[in-house]
């Protein structure tokens, strides 16, 4: 798809025209990747935590009913926001992630906000694991 010819009907109004990143949200949006907070902004300076990143790739690879068992096992689990259940429960299964490690338990961290190194190895686990 031509990012650049994305119908702007599917753009959410706090998408300014002729930013960087407008071709990317628009093509985002009517791909159903993202499909924004409470499906009324976009909110494009908004940082982007884990269990978004989760949800935003599950999306992209299109992840349907994924077990919930490694979910279901992390000590952490009930931090998920339900609206990024799956989309968690899919990044664990495919190994995109696999929780934080802190003094030996690992950690889903849902709401930590993704740091550059996170954000890349997310991106490269994606490569690893045969997604790209």
């Amino acid at each position: 798809m031509n990012l650049q010819t994305t119908h702007a009907s599917k753009i959410f109004s706090d998408v300014e025209d002729g930013k960087f990143y407008t071709p990317a949200a628009n093509w985002a949006v009517a791909e159903g990747i993202i499909t924004g907070v409470d499906g009324k902004e976009f909110q494009p300076n908004t940082p982007c935590d884990r269990q978004t990143m989760c949800v935003i790739l599950s999306r992209l690879f299109g992840a349907e009913n994924p077990s919930m068992d490694k979910l279901n096992a992390m000590p952490d689990a009930e931090g998920v926001a339900v609206w990024a259940t799956e989309g968690v429960a899919w990044a664990l299964n495919e190994g995109v992630i696999s929780g934080v490690d802190v003094e030996g338990t690992r950690y889903i961290q849902a709401d930590t906000v993704l740091s550059r190194a996170m954000a890349a190895q997310v991106v490269a686990n994606s490569c690893y694991n045969g997604l790209f």
